[in-house]
């Protein structure tokens, strides 16, 4: 299924909602400032002034609470507002483009005026959840067109089930992570590639093989960090201070994420009350903490966000060997020669 059909598929069932996408707005109080001025596309995208047909329906849907306005991204959601309105002439889904800066502050006064969006997205979990308890559980919709949700992935689906809210969601536009890495500085090496199917163990040059896991990682990122005298992070001559290349970098991973890798688990215990920390997630920093610190083959913030590094894109900068970030990035690289495994 293409890009635009998933998109096609969520405002199938969405649509349905028509204008009570949203639960009652008393709960969200009004932001204490004035908000951002909304921006709109000049085209495409913009709500269009066109009155309604008669006994047609109008579908907002909010663009800018995550991502979505970048211009190609905008064309592409213009053909799915196109194609839509051509096949359903008793509805007119219109767009509201607003900019990212200023999008949580404008949807939180549009549901305090009573006047919210029928649709928001594309966004992430940090947009859903500054609006805890203001989104339409969908159950009974799906249940009631007896859509099928089994064409997703059952863990993908579960995800939408927040908080005992209902089925707040349906998946689409999912970015999972992957292993991007720099082919040549694995050529150089003299190592081989991370592997591409799940489960698949690592070969090392010698013939023998490894189970593909973060202690893999690690020997593997440390080969790959070299200083300037070109030792590489497992030689005892390694020079720390002067390091020019490195060998694995978590890109774009929050705390959260990074706990993640070793272990499902929250911040929050069962009671819904008591916070902790996750084993797993502990386990997991100190990995972070000691391959940064330690043994020195994940480049700190400082290191990342300087313009040798790629200033904020460290793997995109092509000194590193291996970064684990999400799908999407995949658009985002100008470097040649990469390619992805399996995490």
């Amino acid at each position: 299924m293409s890009r635009y059909s998933r998109f096609l598929v969520l405002f199938v069932m969405l649509v349905l909602v028509v204008s009570a996408c949203t639960k009652p707005a008393a709960t969200t109080p009004a932001p204490t400032t004035a908000p951002a001025e909304t921006t709109q596309a000049a085209a495409p995208g913009g709500p269009t002034a066109e009155p309604l047909k008669p006994g047609q329906v109008e579908i907002r849907w909010f663009i800018g609470l995550g991502t979505g306005t970048d211009p190609d991204q905008l064309t592409a959601e213009q053909e799915v507002v196109d194609a839509f309105n051509a096949a359903h002439p008793d509805i007119k889904l219109v767009t509201e483009i607003v900019t990212y800066e200023a999008a949580f502050d404008q949807l939180a006064t549009e549901m305090a005026a009573g006047n919210p969006p029928d649709i928001v997205g594309p966004m992430g979990v940090d947009g859903a959840e500054s609006f805890h308890g203001q989104w339409l559980d969908l159950t009974s919709l799906i249940q009631k067109n007896n859509y099928d949700l089994t064409q997703f992935d059952e863990g993908a689906v579960n995800f939408y089930k927040t908080g005992g809210e209902g089925q707040l969601g349906i998946p689409f536009g999912i970015y999972p992570s992957v292993m991007y890495y720099n082919k040549p500085l694995f050529d150089e090496a003299g190592l081989n590639y991370p592997p591409h199917k799940y489960g698949d163990k690592y070969k090392w040059p010698d013939g023998t093989e490894s189970e593909w896991n973060y202690e893999t990682v690690q020997k593997l990122a440390m080969l790959l960090t070299v200083d300037k005298n070109g030792k590489d992070a497992s030689d005892p001559a390694f020079d720390a201070a002067n390091i020019v290349q490195y060998g694995y970098v978590p890109q774009y991973q929050d705390a959260r994420a990074m706990g993640s890798y070793f272990g499902a688990g929250s911040l929050v215990a069962a009671d819904g009350k008591t916070a902790q920390i996750p084993p797993e997630w502990a386990a997991a920093w100190k990995w972070i903490y000691d391959g940064t610190w330690k043994y020195h083959f994940i480049p700190d913030q400082a290191v990342i966000d300087s313009p040798e590094m790629g200033a904020g894109d460290p793997f995109g900068g092509g000194r590193v060997a291996m970064a684990l970030t999400h799908t999407w990035y995949y658009s985002e690289i100008a470097l040649e020669n990469w390619d992805m495994g399996v995490v």
